[in-house]
């Protein structure tokens, strides 16, 4: 079954639940989120990614879901200009359409930072830079693995947590 349709699948399941299942359905909007039907959706994973940002046009709600996929930590800052549904969809787009780009260029930037501060002695700032690269969410993993092939063990935590825990340091 392809990604789009499994993602289909679950979209359907998690509905049902959230409308029709008075555990959910009559609590607040947070149990949506955690009912085992959002779960299983969260668990298609990376490959699901590009059908949930395209249902995001029709069910805002599913910004929970790419954030929760990607692991994406969008700055509270950006996330503050947000105040209509259509800002929260164009937002979310917009991201997607250039995640590729902008997070070889985050993680690039923000490991160079890290390199510096270590050799400078200044731990503070050099965690502060992988706190920075973690933030960048699933779509750093490969710069993430080539960075520990190329001996900077420091990220292999990283990596267990955007996996979650598949992987232990």
């Amino acid at each position: 079954m392809s990604p789009e349709s499994e993602f289909d699948r679950a979209y359907r399941r998690w509905i049902l639940e959230i409308t029709t299942d008075p555990r959910v359905s009559n609590r607040s909007d947070s149990a949506r989120y955690s009912c085992q039907s959002f779960k299983d959706l969260l668990n298609l994973g990376m490959p699901a990614l590009p059908a949930v940002v395209a249902k995001l046009k029709e069910d805002v709600a599913l910004a929970a879901a790419v954030s929760g996929i990607s692991k994406k930590k969008f700055p509270n800052e950006e996330l503050r200009k947000l105040h209509s549904n259509e800002d929260i969809i164009r937002h979310f787009q917009q991201w997607w359409q250039t995640a590729e780009e902008t997070t070889r260029e985050g993680f690039n930037l923000e490991s160079e930072k890290h390199a510096q501060a270590k050799q400078e002695g200044k731990q503070t700032e050099a965690r502060d830079a992988l706190e920075r690269v973690k933030r960048l969410g699933r779509l750093a993993l490969p710069h993430l693995l080539d960075g520990v092939a190329k001996g900077t063990t420091e990220l292999i935590p990283i990596v267990s947590d955007l996996v979650d825990g598949a992987i232990t340091p």
